[in-house]
């Protein structure tokens, strides 16, 4: 049994490591620099000159390699240290404390309708086998 769940958690946590590499890699990936779009500030033209973009970029760390940036992003991922949020002025970390409320109340609803209508359902199609109703 402590081989089974020694076993459990090292998958986890290799999978969590995976995860994290994927949701990393696909964030750096996606096209446009983050330092050109916070200095765009919304406008069709870049509001900044070139040598405050470089301190911006120097600022957010992303002209550290990318083992460093990925080491960074893991340090503020468990520590709770997201960042700034580049849409308004205040840490992300109370934005998703400001926001997680109405999703648990839409999570909560929508497993009620789910256990409400899917498990009656399921008990009709199990009863009800091989007719038109399982179908």
């Amino acid at each position: 049994m402590q081989q089974y769940i020694g076993r459990r958690i090292i998958l986890g946590m290799l999978t969590a490591l995976l995860v994290s590499l994927l949701i990393f890699a696909i964030l750096r990936i996606a096209p446009g620099d983050v330092a050109l779009m916070i200095a765009m500030q919304g406008q069709e033209e870049v509001v900044l000159k070139q040598d405050e973009i470089d301190a911006l970029r120097e600022d957010l760390g992303l002209n550290a390699p990318l083992h460093v940036q990925y080491l960074s992003w893991i340090g503020g991922i468990l520590t709770l240290d997201w960042g700034t949020s580049l849409f308004g002025s205040g840490p992300v970390w109370e934005a998703f404390k400001a926001k997680m409320p109405v999703t648990l109340e839409l999570v909560i609803m929508a497993q009620t309708i789910a256990i409400v209508v899917g498990l009656p359902a399921g008990v009709i199609m199990a009863l009800k086998r091989d007719t038109w109703i399982d179908y």
